[in-house]
């Protein structure tokens, strides 16, 4: 199984734990996981700035994030299709992996349901799916 996993949902995991950290638990046994340089550039700017994450823990969060994802750059075009800009790069790394799912709190991705073969899942939706912790 193909994933990528929103910034929200990498954000929530590293920071507040609950279901996204065991959706990311859960996602490095049995999936592959995907990211893109533009993710891990928007998390290491929220953690930084908005989050206030001391450098030690930022530095130690970003290496783990590189290391149990594969970082891929897309190599298909740019989707114009969300009204944040920005979430049309992640579809183009779904779209350019061939994800089976994007997992995401972003109404805005959300409401699209599936974007060229993928389905896009809030947190809940996919523990409720394949996890048996809620």
């Amino acid at each position: 199984m193909k994933i990528v996993l929103d910034t929200n949902v990498l954000l929530s995991a590293i920071v507040f734990g609950g279901v996204a950290s065991k959706i990311y638990e859960f996602c490095i046994l049995y999936a592959h996981l995907f990211t893109s340089n533009f993710i891990l550039q928007e998390v290491e700017e929220k953690l930084r700035g908005k989050l206030k994450i001391p450098d030690e823990y930022l530095a130690e969060a970003l290496a783990l994030l590189k290391e149990k994802n594969e970082i891929i750059e897309p190599n298909t075009p740019k989707p114009v299709i969300c009204r944040d800009i920005d979430d049309n790069n992640i579809l183009q790394l779904a779209e350019s992996v061939q994800a089976n799912y994007i997992i995401t709190g972003d109404k805005d991705l959300l409401v699209l349901e599936k974007y060229m073969g993928t389905e896009i899942v809030s947190p809940k939706q996919f523990a409720e799916k394949y996890m048996t912790i809620i």
